[in-house]
């Protein structure tokens, strides 16, 4: 594996981390549902899309769940919020652990 890899999937393991944090953060203060706008005003050095990829990831995990308001079910846009769930706070919490997410 080139160092270059390395690099990339050490940053990509913290911005999974990066985001269960913020979304713990604004679930104790009584804010289940977060736009992905808000993630990406909040965590600047990175782009829109790798924030949505990532809750992707996450949301495959089950560490987040799609929090999207649609009107109809069966429009499959982008994931535009997202929610933490009992699992992504455990693992922010360290009651549980996954090689894929890297805290701090």
């Amino acid at each position: 594996m080139a160092p270059e890899d390395a690099i990339m999937r050490e940053r990509l393991r913290i911005l999974r981390g990066r985001i269960l944090e913020t979304l713990c953060m604004y679930r104790s203060r009584a804010v289940l549902d977060v736009q992905i706008t808000q993630l990406e005003s909040l965590i600047r050095d990175h782009r829109r899309d790798e924030i949505e990829t990532q809750c992707g990831y996450l949301a495959e995990k089950g560490y987040v769940v799609d929090a999207t308001r649609r009107v109809d079910h069966r429009d499959r846009r982008d994931v535009g919020a997202v929610r933490i769930t009992a699992a992504g706070i455990d693992l922010v919490e360290g009651t549980i652990a996954d090689e894929g997410v890297v805290f701090g």
